[in-house]
């Protein structure tokens, strides 16, 4: 249920709420006296759809395994930041301090750039997805939705999804590294596992 309540889900409850009311607007200037405002924002045609059907499913099945999908990522990515930092420290040497940023500054530093970071990542597959054979046929299962609805963003292929995080994860993990190597002592496990 986490993905009506947060803010960095598609379908947080506010953007939902917010496209129920444009959606009711349209129905009341140009559709009002045609059709009954709740048959035309959820018609039986398109919510029964089989692949509005097949969109139910793969969202109930992508939550079961969040897990799954989720943990395999998240603990390793500021493990393998630090031992990156750590070659980094060998093979580069420290960084002189001159700038002098407090922890709060490197921390809002780090979390903006690694949500860039995270979103050219998942860019970077999805790209990949559409020049790559062999991914193609894993990313078709997201284009091939007959009619759309709020669920449509869950049509995805399992292991387009495990993808997905892992471009994510290289490119955290990147920044994590870059940014305990700069600030050593600024940025840690926890701020790296909390993006």
């Amino acid at each position: 249920l986490d993905v009506f309540f947060s803010p960095t889900k598609r379908l947080f409850a506010p953007f939902l709420l917010a496209a129920l009311l444009l959606a009711t607007i349209v129905w009341f200037r140009h559709w009002r006296g045609r059709a009954p405002l709740w048959k035309w924002l959820f018609p039986r045609r398109i919510w029964l759809h089989p692949s509005s059907l097949l969109d139910l499913r793969l969202a109930l099945f992508r939550t079961a395994l969040q897990g799954l999908f989720v943990v395999p990522f998240a603990i390793p990515v500021a493990g393998a930041a630090l031992a990156l930092a750590r070659l980094l420290w060998a093979h580069v040497g420290l960084v002189p301090d001159t700038i002098g940023l407090s922890r709060g500054v490197v921390t809002a530093l780090f979390s903006v750039t690694a949500f860039c970071a995270e979103d050219l990542g998942r860019y970077l597959v999805h790209r990949l997805a559409h020049e790559v054979g062999p991914l193609w046929e894993l990313h078709k299962v997201h284009h091939s939705a007959e009619v759309m609805t709020p669920l449509t963003v869950y049509r995805t292929h399992p292991l387009e999804s495990v993808l997905m995080r892992a471009g994510a994860a290289g490119s955290i993990t990147l920044v994590g590294a870059f940014f305990i190597w700069i600030f050593p002592g600024r940025v840690g496990a926890w701020e790296i596992s909390g993006v």
